[in-house]
């Protein structure tokens, strides 16, 4: 499924007028969406290396190919290893974690027009947020 707005309204209208393919799509996206209202929250303060910044804050990556030199007294700078993925990638999980994220964001975006059940959008606002809206009332 994309992100073509009138493909997703098409998908809608064939489920509300009852094809059956188009429930069995539809239900199958609800399925996903309810399994991603579950996913943890994800936050680059999950690696355990620390940018060269010394701030965890700071979104991190490294060169899959790029290996320490154990030759050097600090290792630097990186030799290069074709083919080889450093394993110390895995220790920085900032960009996989940001992949995740937007692939979670665009299924429940896609539900969206299909379904209309606004769960998504009731379970992700803050409680006092009006449907709809991206600011709490007033007081």
């Amino acid at each position: 499924m994309s992100w073509d707005g009138p493909r997703l309204y098409s998908w809608r209208e064939k489920a509300l007028a009852g094809d059956t393919l188009a429930r069995r799509l539809v239900q199958g996206l609800r399925v996903q969406a309810d399994k991603l209202l579950e996913m943890q929250p994800l936050s680059v303060m999950d690696k355990t290396i620390t940018p060269i910044s010394g701030n965890k804050h700071d979104y991190m990556s490294q060169a899959p190919y790029f290996w320490y030199d154990s030759s050097k007294p600090n290792g630097l700078p990186y030799l290069r290893r074709d083919g080889e993925r450093n394993p110390e990638i895995y220790k920085i999980p900032d960009h996989s974690n940001l992949a995740d994220l937007g692939g979670a964001l665009q299924q429940l975006l896609t539900l969206l027009v299909p379904d209309q059940r606004h769960q998504i959008l009731r379970q992700s606002r803050p409680p006092s947020t009006p449907l709809g809206s991206s600011t709490p009332p007033q007081k």
